[in-house]
C-alpha cells in the first residue's frame, strides 16, 4: 500500500481519514458501537472456474499438504479487492475513521479435525508491493505457517505464546491489564508488540467452517480492536440453475461466503461493488496469478449499478 507522510492525528497502525464527506461525519457520531452497526452480505460464489483453475495448478502436485486450495484463491481475491477497494481497509476508532496501512488476515487453524484438537491463531500480511501474485503469497505463507503449527503442536504462534504467558499472571493482575488494555485500544496507543499479535487488529477475520463440513449465515463482530470485516466461509453444495424460459440449464457447485461488516465504513453501493469484485476475480482466477505490485483492469462495475 502506498506510504505516507505522517501527520496530525495519525496512529501506528493507520492513517486518520480526512477526506469524508460531512454525512459519514454525522451518521458517525449519532450512531453507537462496531456491534450496533453490522451489515451482513451473503454472497454465492460458482466454482466450476476456479475449480479447474487449481486442478490444472495442482496437476503436478504431488504432496498433499502443498497444493493450492480453495481457501488460498478466497484469501487472494479477498486481497486484490481490498488493495482495490480503499474503504474496505478503514476502521472506526474513538468516533474517528482510519485507513489501515496493511492489509492482513487471521484464521485459526487446528492440527486435527476433532472436540480436543490443538489449534492456533494465524496471522498474515498482503504485501501489495510484492512481485509474488497474491494466490503464491497466500499459498506459501499459509502452507508455511499450517505446517509449521502441525508439525510441533508444543510451539504455536506467537499469539499463542502470548496469550499462554498472560493466563499465568495472577487473577487481579490480569484484569487490571485487560482494564488497562481497553484504554488503550480506545485510543489507538496498543503497543507495537501486542498490535501484531491480537487478531481482532486485522483487516478481516476468516472462519472456514465449510473445511469441517459445517456453514452459518453469521458471526458478530466485537468492538476491541479494528477488525471491520468478518468472513464465514460455508459448506459447498449443488445448485441448479434455469434459462429464462424456465427449461434447466446446468449443476454448479456453489461456495457460500457470509460477511458481517460494520457498515460505518462505505455505503450499499460501495458495498455491492466490492461483492462484484470478489465474485468476478473467483470466475476469473487467473488474475489472481498477476504480481501484487502490478494493476489488473477491471470492469466498470458502477455501470453495473445503475442499471
Amino acid at each position: 500500500m502506498e506510504k505516507r507522510k505522517k501527520q496530525f492525528g495519525d496512529k501506528k497502525d493507520a492513517y486518520l481519514v480526512r477526506d469524508l464527506g460531512p454525512m459519514h461525519n454525522i451518521m458517525n457520531n449519532l450512531m453507537g458501537e462496531r456491534t450496533e452497526n453490522e451489515a451482513i452480505v451473503h454472497i454465492e460464489v460458482e466454482l466450476d472456474k476456479i475449480n479447474a483453475y487449481l486442478n490444472e495448478k495442482n496437476k503436478n502436485t504431488e504432496d498433499h499438504s502443498q497444493r493450492y486450495t480453495l481457501f488460498h484463491a478466497i484469501l487472494a481475491a479477498f486481497a486484490v479487492t481490498l488493495n482495490n477497494r480503499r474503504k474496505m481497509n478503514f476502521f472506526v476508532r474513538n468516533k474517528k475513521y482510519f485507513e489501515r496501512k496493511e492489509i492482513t488476515f487471521s484464521y485459526i487453524a487446528k492440527k486435527e479435525k476433532s472436540d480436543g484438537g490443538f489449534e492456533s491463531v494465524i496471522i498474515q500480511r498482503y504485501k501489495t508491493e510484492s512481485e509474488k501474485s497474491p494466490l503464491r503469497q497466500m499459498h506459501d505463507k499459509t502452507c508455511k505457517e499450517v505446517g509449521e503449527m502441525r508439525k510441533n503442536e508444543d510451539s504455536g504462534s506467537g499469539t499463542d505464546k502470548a496469550i499462554q504467558g498472560f493466563l499465568k499472571l495472577p487473577s487481579p493482575i490480569l484484569k487490571l491489564f485487560f482494564v488497562v488494555l481497553r484504554f488503550l485500544d480506545k485510543h489507538g496507543w496498543v503497543p507495537s508488540v501486542l498490535h501484531k499479535l491480537i487478531p481482532y487488529y486485522s483487516t478481516v477475520f476468516v472462519a472456514n467452517l465449510g473445511s469441517i463440513g459445517f456453514s452459518c449465515d453469521y458471526h458478530h463482530l466485537i468492538n476491541f480492536g479494528t477488525n471491520s470485516i468478518f468472513i464465514v466461509i460455508g459448506e459447498k453444495y449443488k445448485k441448479h440453475f434455469f434459462n429464462d424460459d424456465g427449461t434447466f440449464s446446468r449443476i454448479s457447485e456453489i461456495l457460500p461466503i457470509c460477511l458481517t461488516i460494520d457498515e460505518r465504513i462505505a455505503d450499499g453501493v460501495y458495498y455491492a461493488n466490492t461483492i462484484r469484485m470478489i465474485k468476478y476475480l473467483m470466475d476469473n482466477p487467473e488474475l489472481l496469478d498477476i504480481p501484487a505490485n502490478q494493476k489488473i483492469d477491471f470492469p466498470d462495475f458502477n455501470r453495473r449499478s445503475k442499471q
